[in-house]
């Protein structure tokens, strides 16, 4: 590869840094091939073209399968530190923890239930708050770490949604604490047809709050979990069978015609003043 071919290459790269919508994953694997083996000022550059791809195909699948996980190890060893693979790896803690958090088919309980009723839904609710309440401290940490990921990569918006995000699961995780700890009291105190009303009211009172916190939970993961950037039409062109030489010039064609658009745009607003 001559110093002109790496030149034209890098300067691509750069252009698809400042516009995403231009990459190509066709061509982004024929220039790993072509920089690999070459000298070690353009490994970064790889590193890069891998953070594209596992971005490109994150927006797909939406979570960090085998493929991508393949090429955030390769691209990291060459570019630790690229935002990209920081913004990947934070929006995945979003999804899971959308998925993976707040049921909504715990068991209700009343006083008017027969006592062996209300003392089965007891041990129901403490073994479901126990198990949840444990998954929620590991979302926790997740949530957490997700947060600095978003910082580190400058994206302030995601970051709030993180740090929100966590105050939500944290009053759903004390809720959960005191539906544990109200069911617990019932068993160790519920004998016969005698039973603490009172542990009663603390578990109905846990339960609305938690069903009302689940909402909100919901409410703001809504727009994100069905949110998908659509890819712009260059990107469906790339994503066409066909030679690329055929969609290189297309591309270009529309590039031009963008350019000229807005040039246009220019003068007659020019015109106007």
């Amino acid at each position: 590869m001559t110093h002109q071919e790496k030149t034209e290459i890098i300067d691509e790269i750069k252009a698809w840094e400042k516009d995403l919508s231009l990459f190509s994953m066709e061509k982004a694997r024929n220039y790993i091939d072509k920089l690999s083996g070459d000298e070690s000022d353009v490994e970064p550059f790889i590193g890069v073209l891998y953070a594209f791809m596992s971005y490109t195909r994150f927006k797909q699948v939406r979570k960090i399968d085998p493929l991508i996980r393949d090429w955030m190890d390769k691209g990291e060893k060459r570019n630790e530190n690229y935002p990209l693979f920081l913004i990947i790896k934070g929006q995945d803690i979003l999804w899971r923890a959308e998925q993976a958090l707040f049921p909504n088919n715990l068991p209700s309980i009343r006083e008017t239930d027969q006592s062996s009723a209300r003392k089965k839904t007891a041990e129901q609710l403490y073994t479901a708050s126990s198990s949840q309440i444990e998954k929620m401290k590991a979302q926790s940490e997740a949530l957490k770490r997700a947060k600095v990921m978003f910082e580190k990569a400058d994206k302030e918006q995601e970051a709030d949604f993180a740090e929100e995000a966590y105050q939500i699961l944290i009053k759903g995780l004390e809720r959960l604490r005191l539906l544990q700890e109200s069911s617990r009291l019932y068993q160790e105190t519920a004998t016969g047809t005698f039973y603490s009303p009172e542990h009663v009211k603390e578990m109905k009172d846990a339960l609305q709050e938690i069903n009302h916190i689940s909402r909100e939970w919901h409410s703001h993961f809504d727009g994100f979990k069905d949110r998908k950037e659509d890819d712009s039409p260059l990107q469906e062109l790339d994503q066409l069978i066909g030679l690329q030489e055929v969609k290189d010039r297309f591309i270009s064609c529309i590039i031009i015609c963008n350019t000229r658009k807005e040039e246009k745009k220019k003068v007659l607003s020019f015109r106007m003043n």
